[in-house]
């Protein structure tokens, strides 16, 4: 009995099963102690909620008739955005209120709302964190104590907390950690789409996806430009569709209500914190920061010195998940709301993947453990 439970003998499946219960174990604590109806849509994840219906409803992202009570004269309508929706919505090319954040998450789990209604979007969740561990797991060397690992963490980082939640971050790291698995097996097209796709999710994932280019061989750059031209091509178009200009995001045309009326900012200029002060803040930040909030992710700079010494671990993908770590980080670092998470630092899940699989692979047995490359085992 004891050694059917030793972390040698965890399958792949196993762990798959057990990502999954633990979710489901989580959730339904949630909603035991829930309060009013939907207590997963927190934050911006009503707004997400909201676009949903709107494109099943009413085949638009033209949020004001889910936003605002019908019959409200234009004063009113004002005064109660201002009221509950104030810097959450952007305005549209004709001046109507509409999702500030991307709507890839939305247009991707319109399925799930379809058949299941607003609960859709909490299975659509389970299933993307489970997408997500189930590939970390593939990025990882092909033994249960690897896998023990990546459950530990789950269970020891804010990933777990976000199983109750409809979080475009959790789907933002599947893309990008998608693209590197991808990009290691060789299938270039596929993985500049989920780059693509990645991009259109948050703008952000462009510099934490630039190591993985650059460590990608310049001859099957093409390919790769070839399947994210399509993802951002439709990102372009809906764009201008919805705001008038490809280049013009909701972040560009956030709304904020005053007694004049809308006033417009651009979401991209909240970048203005002292970096060396933000990255402080990140690691050590009581309600989020990385070291209070997942402290074994915390060793991943050991981790890598130690698959970096290994003669059968691949350099580059070493390279790569450090340099997404390091670019993840500096990004933020400087951003405004740095702490606008309600469970530990949810802009930081890129980070925290790439060190999930740094750790996984550092795992050494009672023999030194074979961290094998990608070519040679296939594991990835």
């Amino acid at each position: 009995m004891l050694r059917s439970l030793h972390p040698d003998r965890l399958t792949f499946r196993a762990f798959l099963v057990l990502v999954l219960v633990s979710q489901l174990a989580f959730a339904g604590a949630n909603l035991a102690r829930a309060t009013r109806p939907h207590a997963f849509l927190v934050g911006d994840c009503p707004y997400y909620a909201a676009a949903c219906e709107s494109l099943w409803r009413d085949g638009d992202l033209d949020l004001t008739n889910q936003l605002v009570p019908a019959g409200l004269d234009p004063a009113e309508t004002l005064e109660y955005l201002r009221d509950n929706h104030d810097t959450q919505f952007a305005l549209s090319a004709s001046h109507r209120a509409t999702l500030k954040h991307s709507p890839l998450m939305p247009i991707l789990t319109l399925p799930f709302y379809a058949l299941f209604g607003v609960w859709g979007l909490l299975l659509a969740n389970v299933a993307v964190l489970t997408l997500l561990m189930a590939l970390l797991a593939r990025l990882s060397p092909d033994r249960g104590r690897c896998r023990a690992v990546l459950l530990a963490m789950l269970a020891t980082t804010p990933l777990i907390a976000y199983a109750f939640n409809y979080s475009p971050d959790l789907l933002l790291t599947l893309l990008c950690m998608g693209a590197v698995s991808c990009v290691l097996r060789e299938k270039w097209f596929v993985a500049g789409l989920l780059a693509g796709l990645a991009v259109w999710c948050k703008i952000y994932a462009v510099p934490i996806l630039l190591p993985v280019v650059l460590l990608s061989p310049i001859r099957r750059w093409p390919r790769s430009i070839a399947g994210a031209a399509i993802a951002l091509l439709l990102m372009l178009l809906l764009q201008w569709h919805t705001f008038g200009h490809p280049l013009t995001s909701g972040y560009d045309r956030s709304a904020t209500v005053t007694d004049e009326g809308i006033v417009l900012r651009d979401h991209t200029s909240r970048f203005n914190q002292p970096i060396a002060l933000g990255l402080w803040r990140l690691l050590t930040d009581p309600q989020v920061g990385m070291l209070p909030k997942a402290p074994l992710w915390c060793l991943w700079p050991l981790a890598a010195w130690l698959v970096w010494r290994s003669e059968t671990y691949e350099k580059r993908k070493v390279l790569m998940l450090v340099g997404m770590i390091a670019a993840n980080l500096t990004i933020i670092a400087p951003y405004d709301e740095w702490n606008a998470s309600a469970f530990g630092n949810r802009f930081l899940f890129p980070a925290l993947a790439a060190g999930m699989v740094l750790l996984a692979g550092a795992v050494r047995g009672t023999v030194e453990a074979q961290i094998l490359s990608p070519t040679a085992s296939g594991s990835v």
